[in-house]
C-alpha cells in the first residue's frame, strides 16, 4: 500500500486522539496549486470504517486516514444521492439550491459549483460517477470538461434494470484520465456507488461477508481504492495532491426501522466520514467537532488557493485545522422530503444545534447526541421548552437560509426513462411538479413516517415477490397496503404495473381509476391511465384523457409523450408530430421524443428528417442504442453499407440485447457476402432473443446459419 501504517490498532483507541484546543496551534504551510481528488462513497456509514471504530478494518482508508485530518462528526444534509452531492459541490443547503430529491430535481444553471472555480483557476476538471442518479441531466456536470456517466444504455424502459457500473469500472476510468494529464494541474470528481442497496458484492466479497452484505461491499470498494491509490503512487500522481474523501449519506440497516436510507434523518444515515490529505501539508489529526458537506467545498478551495464560493453557506475547516478554533456546536440544517414529495407523509426537516439535535415531525423528536448518541431517548414530549426553543432556531435558519427557488419543493416533469432508471435504484421518484395525491396544509401524527414505516417495508416485499415471480403475493400486498392507506400513491402505481406486467391490462387500468376516486385526480396518475388505455388500443379513450390532461397541465411533458404516440399509432401522424414538437417546446432536452418524431417521419416515408431528429437525440444523449439501430435502418436502406455496420455495432455495444439489430446486421452482412462475421450475430440472435416475440424469426435464422456454414 502506499500508505505504509499501522492501522489495525487504531479501531479500539479512537479516543486517544480527539483534538482539543490545548493542541498547539500551527499555520498550514499550504503549497500552490495542489491536485485535488474528491471521492464520494456513496451510502458509506462512517462507523463502518475501521479508523471510525468498525469491527472490520477497512485498511486502504483507514491508511489514507492515518497520515490526515479525520472529522470524526461530520454530517450530511439530506440522505439521498443527488440533493446531497449539490450541497456538497455548493456550500450551501437544500433550501438554497433548491434540489431535494433524485430526479425530479435539477441544479438551476445560475448556481455556481465548486468545479466552476477549479475551471477558473486554470485546473483540468473531469468526474467519474458510479449511479445514474448523479447523471449529467440533473445538473452536477457543469465546470467538468469530461463528465463521465456512462453506466450503459439510458434508453431501456427496464424497471429493474440498475443503471450503476462498479467501482474498478469507475476508477479504471478515473485511472485514464489522470495518467494523461502530464505535469497539468487537475481536479477530479470519483463517485463510487457500491455500497448503495442491493448489497451484491463480487467474490471474493461476497463468501467472506455472507452474513453482512453491506460490510462486504464496503470491503470490496476499499480494496479497489488500494489498488486505485497504488497505481497513483507509483506513477507520482499523488505528489502534491489533496485527497477529500467523504460520503453523500449513510444506511439505516434495520436502526430505528429504516432497513436503506431517504426516509428518517437519524445518525445512521447522516452521519459521514470526511478524510483530508495532503502529505507533507496537512497534519495527522483528529478533530471532534461537528463539521458539514457545505464546509467541505470552502475548505478544498481555500487549501488550493482560490476564491471562494459566491454566496457559500458552509465555511473553511482550516481554523480547525491549525487549532484557531473549536466549534464544536456547530449549527446545521439537515432535511429528508422524499416520502412527502412521492407519498404524501409528512415532511421530515431538522437542526443540530450544540449538543442536541431536533427533527420537527407530527410527533417531534429530540436527541441528546452527547448522552444519547443512537438516539434511542427522544426527549420530545419531556422537554416541552426545549422543543420550542430548537423549532424556533430551525424556522429561523430555514428563513435565513432559503433562496428564492430552494424555500419550497418544486419538481420538475419526470420522463419516464427516468423514474424508472431512478426506480430500479431504489428510489421513488414523483412525475409531476405535484405531489402524487396532493400536498396537505398540515400533517398529523398519522402522516408521520415513524407510523408508516412498516407500509414501506411491505412495498418493498411486494417487489420482492414480483422479482421472484410469486405474482399474486405481490398483488395481495399491494391491496393489503391500499385497504389500510388509500391514499397512498406508490402502491397504486406497483400494483397496476405488476398487473401490467402480468398481461392484466384491464385490471391495471381499474387499479388507476380506483387511485383517481380516493383523491384528487393529479394529472400523474390520470396520464398513467392514458399510457395504459392506449396499450390495450382504446386510442381514442386514450387521446380524449391525455388531452384533457395536457389542457389541465400543460407543463407536464410526459403527457405529451404518451399522447403523441397515441396519435401516432391511431394513423394521425400530423398531429403526432405536432404534439413532439409542442413536448420538445417545452423540455427541448427530452431525447426519446425525438426518437418518437424520426419513427412518425420514418412511416412517412421522411427518412431525412428522421435522420435529422435521431441526430438531435444523440446530442443529448449517445448513448441510446435504439437511436442508433433506426440510424443503421436509414442507412442501410440509403445503401451506405459501411455506415449502416458502424451504427448498429454502437447499438449492441450500448444494449447486447438490442435483438432486432442482431438481425439486421447479420442480414446485412449476409448480403455483403461477409459470411463470418454475420454467423456470429445471427447465432447470438438465435441464442437470446426472446422466443414468445421471435419465434417466427428464429426458425428462419436458424436454417441461415446453417447455410452460411456450409459456404465457410
Amino acid at each position: 500500500m502506499w500508505f505504509a501504517a499501522s492501522i489495525l490498532a487504531l479501531a479500539g483507541t479512537t479516543a486517544l486522539f480527539v483534538w482539543t484546543r490545548s493542541q498547539a496551534q500551527v499555520p498550514l504551510p499550504l503549497k500552490p496549486s495542489p491536485n485535488v481528488l474528491l471521492i464520494s462513497i456513496d451510502t458509506l456509514r462512517a462507523d463502518h470504517l475501521g479508523l471510525y471504530g468498525a469491527r472490520h478494518a477497512t485498511p486502504s482508508i483507514d491508511a489514507l486516514g492515518d497520515a490526515a485530518v479525520v472529522f470524526e462528526h461530520a454530517v450530511s444534509h439530506v440522505p439521498i444521492t443527488l440533493p446531497s452531492h449539490a450541497s456538497l459541490f455548493t456550500a450551501t443547503y437544500p433550501v438554497a439550491h433548491g434540489v431535494r430529491d433524485n430526479g425530479s430535481f435539477r441544479l438551476a444553471p445560475g448556481k455556481e459549483t465548486l468545479t466552476d472555480v477549479f475551471r477558473e483557476g486554470g485546473y483540468r476538471t473531469a468526474a467519474f460517477v458510479g449511479s445514474f442518479a448523479l447523471d449529467s441531466r440533473f445538473g452536477l456536470d457543469r465546470g467538468f470538461e469530461l463528465y463521465d456517466d456512462f453506466y450503459g444504455d439510458t434508453s431501456a424502459l427496464d424497471d429493474f434494470t440498475v443503471s450503476e457500473r462498479p467501482a474498478e469500472d469507475v476508477l479504471g476510468r478515473a485511472l485514464d484520465w489522470l495518467s494523461s494529464r502530464g505535469s497539468e494541474k487537475w481536479f477530479a470528481f470519483v463517485h463510487l456507488y457500491d455500497p448503495h442497496a442491493p448489497y451484491l458484492p463480487p467474490e471474493p466479497f461476497r463468501e467472506d461477508f455472507r452474513e453482512d452484505l453491506y460490510t462486504g461491499e464496503v470491503a470490496h470498494v476499499d480494496a479497489a481504492l488500494g489498488r486505485f491509490f497504488d497505481t497513483l503512487s507509483s506513477q507520482g500522481r499523488l505528489a502534491n495532491t489533496l485527497v477529500v474523501l467523504t460520503s453523500d449519506h449513510g444506511e439505516g440497516l434495520g436502526e430505528h426501522g429504516e432497513r436503506t436510507h431517504g426516509m428518517f434523518a437519524y445518525e445512521s444515515s447522516l452521519h459521514v466520514p470526511l478524510i483530508l490529505s495532503w502529505r507533507g501539508v496537512l497534519p495527522s489529526r483528529r478533530v471532534s467537532s461537528r463539521v458539514r458537506l457545505i464546509d467541505v467545498a470552502p475548505t478544498t478551495l481555500a487549501l488550493s488557493g482560490l476564491r471562494a464560493l459566491d454566496a457559500p453557506q458552509g465555511r473553511s475547516l482550516i481554523p480547525l485545522i491549525e487549532g484557531r478554533e473549536d466549534d464544536a456546536g456547530r449549527e446545521s440544517y439537515f432535511e429528508a422530503l422524499a416520502f412527502n414529495l412521492n407519498r404524501g407523509w409528512a415532511p421530515l426537516t431538522g437542526i443540530y444545534y450544540r449538543g442536541f439535535k431536533y427533527i420537527d415531525l407530527p410527533i417531534a423528536e429530540l436527541y441528546d447526541l452527547e448522552s444519547d448518541p443512537g438516539e434511542t431517548r427522544n426527549l420530545g414530549s419531556s422537554s416541552p421548552s426545549l422543543v420550542a426553543e430548537m423549532a424556533s432556531r430551525l424556522e429561523e435558519l430555514v428563513t435565513t437560509a432559503s433562496s428564492a427557488e430552494g424555500a419550497e419543493p418544486r419538481p420538475l416533469s419526470v420522463d419516464e426513462e427516468t423514474r424508472r432508471r431512478l426506480e430500479s435504484l431504489g428510489y421513488v421518484t414523483a412525475r409531476t411538479p405535484r405531489l402524487l395525491f396532493g400536498r396537505k396544509s398540515s400533517y398529523t401524527a398519522d402522516d408521520d413516517p415513524k407510523r408508516l414505516v412498516h407500509l414501506s417495508d411491505k412495498l418493498d416485499e411486494a417487489v420482492a415477490a414480483h422479482l421472484a415471480g410469486r405474482t399474486d403475493e405481490a398483488i395481495e400486498i399491494l391491496r393489503a397496503i391500499l385497504r389500510e392507506r388509500p391514499s397512498m400513491g406508490k402502491a397504486y402505481d406497483n400494483l397496476s404495473y405488476v398487473l401490467r406486467e402480468s398481461g392484466r391490462l384491464d385490471e391495471a387500468i381499474a387499479v388507476l381509476e380506483s387511485s383517481l376516486a380516493h383523491s384528487s385526480p393529479t394529472p400523474t396518475m390520470r396520464a398513467r391511465l392514458g399510457l395504459y388505455l392506449q396499450e390495450a388500443g382504446k386510442l381514442q379513450e386514450s387521446a380524449e384523457l391525455l388531452e384533457s390532461v395536457a389542457a389541465e397541465d400543460p407543463s407536464y411533458a410526459e403527457t405529451y409523450n404518451y399522447l403523441g404516440v397515441t396519435y401516432a399509432r391511431a394513423g394521425k401522424a400530423d398531429k403526432a408530430i405536432e404534439t413532439f414538437e409542442k413536448l420538445l417546446a417545452i423540455d427541448p432536452s427530452y431525447a426519446s421524443a425525438y426518437s418518437n418524431l424520426a419513427s412518425v417521419y420514418l412511416v412517412q416515408g421522411r427518412h431525412g428528417d428522421a435522420e435529422r431528429e435521431l441526430r438531435r437525440a444523440l446530442e443529448i444523449d449517445p448513448h441510446l442504442a435504439v437511436v442508433w439501430n433506426a440510424l443503421g435502418v436509414i442507412a442501410a436502406g440509403a445503401g451506405r453499407s459501411d455506415e449502416a455496420v458502424s451504427s448498429w455495432r454502437r447499438s449492441l455495444e450500448l444494449d447486447p440485447r438490442q435483438y432486432d439489430t442482431l438481425y439486421n446486421l447479420g442480414t446485412l452482412l449476409t448480403k455483403l457476402n461477409r459470411f463470418e462475421e454475420a454467423v456470429s450475430y445471427l447465432e447470438r440472435f438465435v441464442q437470446t432473443a426472446p422466443a414468445e416475440r421471435y419465434r417466427s424469426d428464429i426458425g428462419k435464422v436458424r436454417r441461415l446459419v446453417d447455410e452460411l456454414k456450409k459456404r465457410l
